[in-house]
Order: structure tokens, then C-alpha cells, then sequence
């Protein structure tokens, strides 16, 4: 059915949406259910037919000297058969109609461009502006484009792959005068299969008059990329011959440049060489006249400074690991580091140095160039690496440690320029860990995260030394957020931030930046290498016992240009005590994990104090029934507040992603952990003196009985009160994925309404346009341990869906249906019955019937 609505001729077109609804202000035109406004107010496709074309379009008269600017996103990588037309003026309001005429950019074709396109009423497009080709060669493209038609009839197009607004970039121009009639501008699509469906998207649309009275283009920054050449960047692209005119520019002392070369592929880009080499650190000004931009306008005398600098850190960064060399996949047997230089520049790096824990080797005097490699070996390792790429053997070589280890690069000045650490599970692979494989940076730009970057290489070599890493690419952050992770005391007057992330350092170091309760106040601020996240605070007075007190960070930035908020930048602190048996209490235990996972044991503060980890040890007991195998909860401070949780695992990103249900900022990693038996065994905590602070002596047999496969099913604690036997554990929920890691347990015990379940709604309809999508099962049991049975009928009395058969349900909890069959088909609309049967060991069975509607849309 198509959108029928009534509007007037606009004399300009302004939409971003923002009012959630296309059907006024202005008002476009489609067929119904092709287009929605999203969530997060954008126009977004919503066709899910094959091999089809569809439209939406609205009023518009101007063509002439216009300028049309629009953002636009594609979620996929565009084909012949996968592409939107942006049509800039056309004749129909039915831009599928053969009869059309006007100007459209095409976004996607089998170049992967942008193009700009002239059609006639009768006969076939023309390209009139080829874009640059392979730009949107990637799985997702964001971007804004912009067109000018001026009054000479000179026709521009320009896209900005930041989608920003602020980086437009020259596809090209042409002189065109073909058609100067428009009544509509729109967005017409073409999709081939479901892998393309609702990937569109559009927004901030701005169709208006051309003001060709635009001053010229401003040098935006000149940036000395090496010793004698220079970047200059305007704001928008500049016109080529009057950019290669050397004559341009001038600087005070090395005069005018040798060359001046626009970039390829971004015009407001000229690199400028020089005869000479700037001195380093020193302020040069550089004088720009006489370049014109792509309108014809031209710079008057404008001044820009910059200064040619050392290496700053980052610029070069450890790349690449070698610890385990055995057993040999490909790779010589011979321990490597290899260092990258990130840098637009080459780096010397004569005096840096490479250290861990036990060794020193120092560098020698040899340039690494941008975007190259060094691998830096011991002795037996030089010949059999120099055929990959520049290598050189050093003494002192770090003894990379097979089980783990810490390596930093520091600059011939003992500055810290990068850091890594890494142990078994930073292969991210449990074959890998065992040898042979190298650990590969991820993303080298963003060598300063700390979590995340590294893993195992995935050459079929075990690595790629000399070469680009094969895992290279963007870091897909398991926590993007910017926070405070940890807040202790050191001494009374020394207090320590931790950070999930490097901080920028200056900013860190200004003592109003944080904020301190109860009268508490800042002397000085240290941001501690080598990860930059550890932040040391010397405070004016000491905290005193038995108060928490809380810090507030006002303004930081992380390393990934990311700042902290108010949601994350706050932490509580005091004076710890000592914790006594029954302060801490073993809350959750996951003893026999899946295959490749790990154990974790939860603890919960269920005392009134500050109790700092450092002092805790976890343990097991040995065959003689003797506490044994202590291990230091955390090397470094880590407070546990009253009512607060603490997940103690070896592997903190396996039980994230096995365990979604959980909360990674209780997680607290271990270096060592004891081992818990699959059938029984004995989870301590005891303090430093070995006293026992609680126990569990677990058994398998604990779990729910009816439960076939216990690998992975963690136990809970029902009450924190309650002794630590079998009386008060229960196996956790499959509603949260068999364990909830750093949360409240699924079977906790609450004051819940027994025996009851609801439905809502009671008529709903599963047609994915978010509203009553889904019918929600609730339940509340007296106890845990009750299985669930859960079967849909429909109104003749014929089974159509096994919601759950056998399912462990928690104390409380939600079923979902969708209105599909257990062959996943679509049921028809009607009447269905829910019958929710549930029973326990212990005979107690309860069965609910409860009728729905579903409905659907003709």
C-alpha cells in the first residue's frame, strides 16, 4: 500500500528525523512498511523482499546553484545488485519510474564508489563524476556526502568518510547544464537478498541554495611527517596545479620547498619537501599564498606553525612475541621480539632499551622506518631470522618467560614508549598456548591498551615476523567504557587509582581533577608507568579507620580518546581491617567447567568492613586433609566493600563470554589457582596466617538431581546467612546461563509471591516492529529447584510448540515465545493455550493453563 500525503513544492528540504515521524515536516512519499524511523531517530529501510527496488521521496523544486549535504551509512559491502541512489532532482515522485529525469549520486556499485549520475526522461543513465574507486570496499560504511551545483554550472562532488561533516574530500567535478527542472528528491534502493535487509540509513538532510560568496580554504595544520618533509592539510580540497606551485609556500630559513605533491586520494592534503632538515622541537612558520580551493578561491597570506618532533610514545611499539618456540610449526626455534614504527616518520634507535623482569638489552643505532619491523633476537637467532626482515641480536635479551612476563620499550632518555604484558591466556586459544605460535598486536595504533590487543597469530607459520601481524586490525573492546577499576590505600596519606585503561598523563596529573570526600585533599598526583593506568595520589591528611570514603575523577581521557563519565568515574576507599572467619562468605562455585574453560570461585563481604584482597589467599585441601595450595587473591590492593562481590578466576574474558549474565568489574584475575576436583573437594579463604575465614566442602552430587550434563553449571549460595553445606547451595538457573559471576545468584532466596505465573500481554503480535513482539512467561516459585515444562496449543488442541522440556528453572525468572512452531515457522493468527507444568524431588507439582491471542497484520 503506498503512503499517500499531501504537500506543497519546497523551496528547501531539512530532515533529521528528529521528530520521529517522515509523514510531515516534510512530508515524503513511499510505500508503507518500506522505511521506519529508528530508535535512534534515523530514516532506516525496512523492505525484506528479494531481488527489489523501492523508494522514499519528497517535494523538492531546487536544482540550481544548490547545495545538497546528507549522512548516510550502508551496513554492508556494496554490489552491482546492492546500492542507493540519492537523487538530487528528479521529475516523478516515483523514482523507479523509467520516465525520470535529473541528477543522482550513486552510493555502491561493483567499483565500490561514489559516482554522480544524469539521466534523461527517455534513455539510460550517464556517469558523469567517476568517484575514487574502492572506497567502499569494507562490511560497514559511514559517511556524509555533499553536492554543489554553482551558478556556473560546475557540478562537485565531495564525501567525508569520517561523517563528521568537518573532512569532505573531492570525488571529482564537471561542467553540466543538461536539465534544470526538479519537483523531488529522495532515496531510491536496490537489494538482492536478507544479508542486505533494514542496512540502510539516513539522516541530516540539508537541500538548499548555493552561497557562492564562500571565502577561500584555510590551512587547517602542517605537520612535519620526517625531517624534511612537511604535511599540510586545508579545510577542504585545493585545486592541484596551483598546490604544486613551490612558490606557495615559505618558511623563514629553509625557504621554499623542493617539491610540493597533493595527495592522491585526499585533496585538501600537499606534502612539501625540503632541501634541508628542520631542527627538532623548534618552532617554524610557514607562510601559504596564492593555493586557490576547488571553488577558485584563493589564499591571501595565511600562516601556520609547526615543529618537527622526536618520537613520541606509541610511535614505536612492541608488535610481535616469541616466547615458545617448541614445538616448531614453521617458524625458526628461536625466541623473537619484533618492534614496529607507527610513526609518519623514521625513528633512530640508538641507546632505547628492552627490558623484564631480569634483563637489559640495549639497542644499537639503526633507523626503523614508518610502517617497518625490526626483529630484535639473541645471538643463535640472528641467521635465522634475517631472511624474514631486518633483524639484529642484542645481550641481554629478555628471557621471555613461557608461562607469562612483562616487556617495556624505553627511549634512549629511559621514557617509557610502550609496555606489554601477557601470560597463557592472552593466546586466546588453548592449543596455541601450548607452543609454537607467536602473539601478535592486534591494532599497533592503539598499542597503549592494556586489555584486549594481543593474541595468537594465526599464520600458518605460528607467526609473521618482518611482516604485517595476520591478525591485524581493529580492537573490538569487551568494555569500550573509560573507568575506575580499583581505588586503594597504601599508607593512610597514599592513595592509588587503577584504570581499565592508559590515561592521557598530563591531564591525569592535575591535582584539581579529583575530588575527595570527608574532607580528604590532594597534595600531589603521579601517573605511574609503564601502562599509564595506575594513577599515585599523596593526600594533604590521612583517612582515618571505620569511614569509606569516596574519590571523583572531574576530567580524564583515556589513551583511546575516550572520557571517563560520570557513570564510571567515581570509586569508594578506606582503611582496611582484617577479615575474620564469617566476614567473607564463598558465594558461588563453578568447579567443573566446560571443555578449554575455568574454574572460578565468587566471594561476597557479608561484614560491615573494608576488607583489602592482598590479605586474603584462596585455597584447597591435600590428600592428608591439610589447607594447601594458598594463593594470593591480589598481588596489588584490592578492596572488598560490605555487600560487595569478588569473582576470582585465572581467565576473566572466557567466564565474560560463557557467563553473560555477570559483572566484569568484579572479576579479579589470579596468577595461580588452586584445583578443585570435578566430583568433590574443598574451596578456603584464610588469611595471611593460614586461618580459615569460610569453607565449602562441594560435591558434585549438590547439583539439581534431574540436571543431565553438570559441566558447566555452577553452585549457588541460596542465603548469605546460611551455613556453608549443601543445604545452601543449589545449582544455578538455566535462565542466566548456569552462573551469575559478580552478581546476586539466581538462587538467592526472596520474599517472592510462590506458586503464581503471569502472561503479558495477552494479545501480542511478533511482527519485529517492536512493540508486543514477544509474549513474556513469569514465574515466582516458594524454592528452587523446580523443573519447567512449557507446551503451546492451538485452539483445536494440537501441540504446535515445546517452549521448555525439563528446564532448571531459578526461584524467579521469564520464558519468551515468538510466535513460531518448533519447526521455526510462523504460526497463523488466533487463539493458543499456554500450559506451564512444574514439579520438584520432592513431589510438589504445579500446572497453569492460560489462553492468548496471536495476532497478525493482513
Amino acid at each position: 500500500m503506498l503512503t499517500l500525503l499531501c504537500f506543497h513544492v519546497q523551496s528547501q528540504v531539512t530532515d533529521n528525523f528528529s521528530d520521529g515521524d517522515y509523514t510531515h515536516n516534510p512530508a515524503w512519499q513511499t510505500t508503507s512498511g518500506d522505511f521506519i524511523i529508528n530508535a535512534d531517530k534515523q530514516l532506516q529501510s525496512n523492505n525484506t523482499t528479494a531481488s527489489s527496488t523501492f523508494y522514499i521521496s519528497t517535494a523538492n523544486a531546487l536544482i540550481a546553484q544548490t547545495e545538497w549535504e546528507f549522512r548516510i551509512k550502508i551496513d554492508f559491502n556494496p554490489s552491482s545488485a546492492n546500492y542507493v541512489d540519492v537523487w538530487l532532482g528528479a521529475t516523478t515522485q516515483d523514482l523507479t519510474a523509467s520516465s525520470n529525469e535529473g541528477y543522482f549520486v550513486r552510493v555502491g556499485s561493483t567499483d565500490d564508489d561514489i559516482c554522480l549520475y544524469k539521466k534523461p526522461s527517455s534513455g539510460n543513465a550517464v556517469k558523469i563524476i567517476d568517484g575514487i574507486n574502492g572506497l567502499l570496499n569494507t562490511s560497514s560504511n559511514s559517511l556524509m556526502i555533499k553536492v554543489i551545483r554553482t551558478s556556473g554550472n560546475r557540478w562537485i562532488l565531495l564525501r567525508d568518510a569520517t561523517a563528521t561533516g568537518n573532512s569532505y574530500r573531492s570525488e571529482g567535478e564537471v561542467t553540466d547544464n543538461d536539465f534544470n527542472t526538479s519537483s523531488y528528491f529522495g532515496f531510491l534502493i536496490k537489494q538482492s537478498t536478507a544479508s542486505f535487509f533494514q542496512k540502510h540509513f539516513f539522516d541530516d538532510i540539508i537541500v538548499k541554495p548555493f552561497d557562492g560568496n564562500m571565502p577561500p580554504a584555510k590551512v587547517v595544520s602542517a605537520t612535519a611527517v620526517n625531517a624534511n618533509t612537511v604535511k599540510v592539510v586545508f579545510d577542504k580540497p585545493v585545486n592541484a596545479p596551483s598546490a604544486e606551485d613551490v612558490s606557495h609556500y615559505f618558511i623563514s630559513g629553509p625557504g621554499n620547498p623542493i617539491s610540493a605533491t597533493p595527495d592522491a586520494i585526499d585533496g585538501s592534503v600537499v606534502l612539501l619537501t625540503y632541501m634541508g632538515s628542520f631542527t627538532p622541537n623548534q618552532k617554524n612558520t610557514m607562510i601559504v599564498t596564492g593555493v586557490s580551493d576547488i571553488f577558485g578561491n584563493t589564499i591571501t597570506d595565511a600562516t601556520v606553525d609547526f615543529y618537527y618532533y622526536k618520537a613520541n610514545r606509541y610511535d614505536v611499539v612492541i608488535n610481535e612475541v616469541f616466547a615458545d618456540p617448541q614445538p616448531q610449526i614453521g617458524l625458526p626455534a628461536q625466541k623473537f621480539i619484533e618492534l614496529k614504527n607507527n610513526a609518519a616518520f623514521p625513528v633512530n634507535l640508538k641507546d632505547w632499551q628492552l627490558r623484564d623482569g631480569s634483563n637489559t638489552a640495549t639497542l644499537p643505532a639503526i633507523d626503523l622506518k614508518p610502517d617497518s619491523f625490526l626483529i630484535i633476537t639473541t645471538s643463535s637467532g640472528l641467521s635465522t631470522y634475517q631472511n624474514y626482515s631486518t633483524t639484529i641480536s642484542v645481550s641481554g635479551f629478555p628471557s621471555l618467560n613461557i608461562g607469562g612476563g612483562q616487556i617495556t620499550l624505553y627511549d634512549e632518555s629511559g621514557s617509557v614508549m610502550h609496555a606489554m604484558t601477557y601470560d597463557l591466556t592472552t593466546y586466546q586459544n588453548e592449543l596455541k598456548k601450548d607452543g609454537g605460535y607467536s602473539l601478535e598486536l592486534i591494532d599497533a595504533k592503539t598499542g597503549c591498551l592494556i586489555a584486549g590487543n594481543w593474541t595468537a597469530s594465526n599464520d600458518i607459520s605460528g607467526g609473521t615476523p618482518g611482516r604485517k601481524n595476520s591478525v591485524a586490525g581493529t580492537v573490538t573492546q569487551s568494555d569500550p567504557d573509560y573507568k575506575i577499576i580499583n581505588a586503594f590505600l597504601s599508607t593512610p596519606d597514599t592513595l592509588y587509582l587503577l584504570t581499565n585503561k592508559s590515561v592521557d598523563s598530563s591531564a591525569a596529573a592535575q591535582k584539581n581533577n579529583y575530588t575527595l570526600s570527608d574532607g580528604l585533599s590532594v597534595s600531589t598526583v603521579e601517573v605511574l608507568p609503564p601502562f599509564f593506568n595506575t594513577i599515585r595520589i599523596s593526600l594533604n591528611t590521612a583517612a582515618t579507620e571505620n569511614k569509606i570514603y569516596t574519590v571523583k575523577v572531574n576530567a580524564l581521557t583515556g589513551c583511546d580518546g575516550n572520557s571517563i563519565s560520570n557513570i564510571f568515574n567515581t570509586a569508594k576507599f578506606g582503611i582496611a581491617s582484617d577479615a575474620v572467619q564469617g566476614d567473607i562468605i564463598i558465594n558461588e562455585i563453578l568447579f567443573d567447567p566446560i571443555s578449554g574453560g575455568s574454574d572460578y570461585v565468587e566471594l561476597y563481604n557479608n561484614s560491615t568492613k573494608i576488607i583489602d584482597l592482598r590479605k586474603v589467599f584462596l585455597a584447597n585441601r591435600n590428600t592428608s586433609n591439610s589447607p594447601s595450595s594458598f594463593s594470593q587473591i591480589s598481588a596489588q590492593g584490592r578492596l572488598l566493600l560490605p555487600g560487595d562481590f569478588a569473582l576470582l578466576t585465572t581467565d576473566p574474558v572466557w567466564t565474560g563470554i560463557n557467563y553473560p549474565i555477570s559483572n566484569p568489574d568484579a572479576f579479579v584475575k589470579m596468577n595461580t589457582f588452586p584445583s578443585y576436583p570435578d566430583a568433590s573437594g574443598n574451596v578456603l579463604i584464610t588469611d595471611q596466617q593460614g586461618n580459615i575465614i569460610d569453607e565449602v566442602a562441594y560435591n558434585s552430587k549438590w547439583h539439581f538431581p534431574l540436571i543431565k550434563d553438570k559441566e558447566g553449571v555452577a553452585l549457588e549460595r541460596i542465603a548469605f546467612n546460611g551455613p556453608s553445606d549443601q543445604t545452601n547451595f543449589r545449582s544455578a538457573s538455566k535462565d542466566v546461563s548456569y552462573g551469575t559471576p559478580g552478581l546476586p545468584n539466581s538462587q538467592s532466596r526472596t520474599d517472592a509471591i510462590s506458586g503464581e505465573f503471569t502472561i503479558s500481554p495477552e494479545v501480542f503480535s511478533p511482527d519485529n516492529d517492536g512493540t508486543d513482539d514477544f509474549l513474556t512467561i513469569t514465574y515466582s516459585f516458594p524454592s528452587g529447584g523446580f523443573m519447567t515444562n512449557i507446551k503451546i496449543f492451538d485452539a483445536q488442541g494440537r501441540m504446535v510448540r515445546y517452549l521448555e522440556k525439563n528446564s532448571l528453572s531459578g526461584i524467579t525468572g521469564y520464558y519468551r515465545w515468538d510466535g513460531l512452531d518448533d519447526k521455526q515457522q510462523k504460526l497463523p493468527q488466533g487463539i493458543y493455550i499456554i500450559h506451564f507444568e512444574s514439579f520438584n524431588t520432592d513431589g510438589v507439582r504445579k500446572l497453569h493453563k492460560k489462553s492468548v491471542v496471536l495476532a497478525r497484520r493482513f
